[in-house]
Formats: structure tokens, C-alpha cells, sequence
């Protein structure tokens, strides 16, 4: 198997992005754009003077065109907004939408090291935009980094960096003091530093609660046969998932004689047809590539008309929500950003 590449991790939309309890479900073939608003929309004067709660959901599929694994992935917020609104991280599922909110996920959030400490510290403190999200908790894996702006590579450069547990955290208004597992090898200081028309950050350290995502990867789940004596060998003749072709869907493959198959998906339209002899593949026409595929040699004993064999696959995708929360009488600003960060390794 291929390496994951930078290129095979894209940004992908759900089904809606909007503000009613319709807004996310599952992921689509349309890529997240890079400008403006790309996840969060421009806000309205009165949405900044009543302020608002938005939700945006996005997709980061591992688009390979085999099955490989990314393994121990993290995400988390890499920088912090710029204005008076915030934003916060948590998972989802490949399937839900606003409606499924409670409002008791747990977030995950970023903030700026509030004072320089030193090598072999095992205590800091930082400023985040509001105590109350609560994006920092004991057990939690943190990203403690100095990170600069790079002109050439068009993106921010870590300079250093170090991973901690939380030991212990507590709040004074919106400063954190965060007792780590282990003593800092390195030394960081308070870092800030803006410029440019309009002001953007060019350097800081920052750090950054981790979400937990672990491996990522297709696969299939639930595998049921209903036959009196048909089989598919599925410990021997696995069934095959693309990382790129593979989605969320319940499968129904249904016999129409003792060769011939017909498959459905809970979503999709239409059928697609296999048997026995040469198996079954169906295409996902957004990728050009298989949903899955059950090879010929998995099939024996004597299927008849009516027997099903039921199965669901999972996609390689990590299903984020992001909870931008707008303060009332928040004041106009342009060209507030932050960012995404995720972490992993290719398996």
C-alpha cells in the first residue's frame, strides 16, 4: 500500500450547510472551497447585534485509492479567531445533523499561551476566548506549539512543539493554569504577533485541546446471510473497500436465482446488479471507483431466489462540527479567520 499524501486528505461538504436542523448529514462528493467563508458565512449586522449560535459541519475523507489506514489521528483548532466570536471543535457521526445536537458534546478548543515558561515546567497558563466551552479537560491530549507564518510554503510553520496530558485545570475568568503529566522540554514564550492590512497573526504559541479520532479507515460491519444453504466465506474472501470509493450505506444484496444478485443501498437510487460467477462490485459514479466488491470465490452451497446477504460500510472520512458562537453587539470585523489542524500517521 501507497502512503497517505498531503493531496489524499480533502475537505469534503455534508448534504446541507445551512442554519435549520436539517444542516449537515452525511458527506457528498463536493469539495470544501479555500476562500472566504468556507465554512463559517459572512455575518449580518443583525446576527452580530443579537448575537448567534451557528453550526457547520465538514468531512475530511482519506481519499486513497486503496484501503489504507490513518492511524492515531487528532483534530483539533490551530488558531484561535481574531474578533470577539469564537469557534469550537467537536466529533460527529457520518450521519447526524443539527437536530441531533444537545449541546452536551464535548468541545475542543485552542488559546494563546498566556506567559513564558520555561524548560522542565510542569505548569501553564493560557488565554482562551471563553472558559465556558470547557475545551480543556483532564485527560485531555494537548498541542503546546510556536508556529510562524512560512511566505515561501504559503502556510504556518510549527517550531516547536510538544504533547502533553492534562494532570489538572482551573479557570480565573478566561485564564487556564493546566498542570501537565510530564515537565516541558522545551522553553516557550508568550508569543503574538500581528501585521498586514488587515491585521493578521504572522507568529504565535498557542495551545490547542486535541479531539480524539483514532484510525481511519473503510470498512464493512454487520455481516448477515439469510440462507438455508448458501454462504460467502467472508473470513477468507474479505470484502474489498476503497477508501475513496467506499460511503455510509446499509446494503441489501438479494438473490433473484441462484447466481444472479441484485444490490440496494438504504439511500441510493437504482439497483446494481452481480452473481455468483464473476462477483460484485457496484461503481460509486462520484469517485469512479467500487462501494465495495465481494469476489466470485467468497460464494457457495445453493442460494436461491430471495436469500439476502446484509452488510454496512463506513467510510474513511472524520465527521467535524464546528460551533461558532457570536456574542450580542459584537462589532464589525473583516478577514477574522482561524484554522483546522489535524494529525496522524499513514499506516
Amino acid at each position: 500500500m501507497a502512503s497517505i499524501q498531503t493531496s489524499d486528505l480533502i475537505y469534503r461538504l455534508p448534504q446541507v450547510s445551512n442554519d435549520t436542523t436539517s444542516n449537515g448529514g452525511r458527506m457528498t462528493k463536493n469539495v470544501m472551497g479555500t476562500g472566504v467563508g468556507n465554512i463559517m458565512p459572512t455575518l449580518e449586522m443583525d446576527e452580530r447585534t443579537a448575537g448567534i449560535n451557528r453550526y457547520r459541519k465538514r468531512y475530511l475523507h482519506v481519499s486513497t485509492s486503496d484501503n489504507t489506514e490513518y492511524m492515531n489521528v487528532s483534530a483539533y483548532i490551530a488558531m484561535p479567531t481574531r474578533e470577539d466570536d469564537r469557534v469550537a471543535l467537536f466529533l460527529g457521526t457520518q450521519i447526524d445533523t443539527q437536530d441531533d445536537i444537545t449541546g452536551a458534546e464535548r468541545k475542543y478548543t485552542c488559546g494563546f499561551l498566556n506567559a513564558n515558561v520555561t524548560a522542565g515546567a510542569t505548569q501553564i497558563t493560557v488565554a482562551v476566548e471563553s472558559a465556558a466551552d470547557n475545551g480543556f479537560a483532564i485527560g485531555d491530549q494537548i498541542k503546546i506549539f510556536h508556529t510562524q507564518w512560512s511566505t515561501p510554503l504559503v502556510k504556518f510553520v510549527d517550531l516547536t512543539v510538544e504533547r502533553k496530558t492534562i494532570q489538572n485545570v482551573s479557570a480565573a475568568g478566561n485564564i487556564l493554569t493546566i498542570t501537565l503529566d510530564s515537565a516541558l522540554a522545551n522553553s516557550f514564550n508568550k508569543v503574538e504577533s500581528w501585521s498586514g492590512t488587515p491585521l493578521q497573526l504572522t507568529e504565535y504559541t498557542a495551545v490547542a485541546s486535541f479531539a480524539p479520532v483514532g484510525n481511519v479507515v473503510a470498512t464493512a460491519s454487520d455481516f448477515v446471510i439469510t440462507s438455508a444453504s448458501g454462504n460467502y466465506d467472508i473470513n477468507n474472501y474479505l470484502i474489498i473497500l476503497s477508501n475513496r470509493g467506499c460511503i455510509q450505506q446499509n446494503w441489501t444484496l438479494t438473490f433473484s436465482s441462484s447466481t444472479v444478485i441484485v444490490a440496494t443501498g438504504d439511500t441510493l437510487v437504482g439497483t446494481f446488479g452481480g452473481n455468483t460467477l464473476s462477483g460484485i462490485s457496484p461503481t460509486n459514479a462520484d469517485f469512479s471507483m467500487p462501494y465495495f466488491t465481494l469476489v466470485s470465490g467468497g460464494f457457495s452451497g445453493l442460494w436461491s431466489a430471495g436469500d439476502t446477504i446484509e452488510f454496512t460500510t463506513n467510510p474513511a472520512s472524520i465527521p467535524l462540527w464546528f460551533k461558532q458562537v457570536v456574542p450580542p453587539n459584537t462589532d464589525s470585523f473583516s478577514a477574522n479567520r482561524w484554522m483546522i489542524g489535524l494529525e496522524g500517521e499513514s499506516g
